[in-house]
């Protein structure tokens, strides 16, 4: 699997990340049929809802710097571990940056540098606090 020579300053051509159409055109639906039916307390609440999720998976264009090795930032958020480490199957150690999003954050990541991947290795988690280590 290979990743283009620049960084991507946007995915697609949409406001919207794609995984968020189908919360916002069902709530926008529930909202419309509420609104049909004279339910406006719950029509202003599904309407509110529809506008939370499309801020949630809001996808700002983002101006990528032409410069050859620049590296971005992939994600919004604040940086929460910048440290060496280890992992099985790769004999040199590596960066690892972590990154919280808070819910007011853009929640999309983009590619930071130019390159290609060399190893994908999926490590299962546990449930923590986003923001602890």
């Amino acid at each position: 699997m290979s990743i283009s020579n620049k960084p991507e300053s946007k995915l697609g051509e949409s406001i919207i990340a794609p995984d968020g159409y189908r919360g916002v055109i069902v709530l926008s639906c529930v909202a419309l049929g509420m609104l049909l039916f004279g339910r406006y307390y719950l029509t202003g609440l599904h309407l509110f809802l529809a506008s939370f999720v499309a801020f949630f998976f809001r996808n700002p264009k983002r101006v990528i710097p032409d410069i050859p090795g620049a590296v971005v930032s992939p994600a919004d958020g604040k940086v929460v571990v910048i440290k060496q480490v280890q992992m099985d199957g790769i004999d040199e150690p590596y960066t690892q940056v972590s990154i919280f999003l808070s819910i007011f954050n853009v929640h999309i990541n983009r590619s930071p540098i130019a390159g290609s991947v060399e190893a994908l290795t999926y490590t299962p988690g546990k449930f923590k606090a986003a923001f602890v280590d």
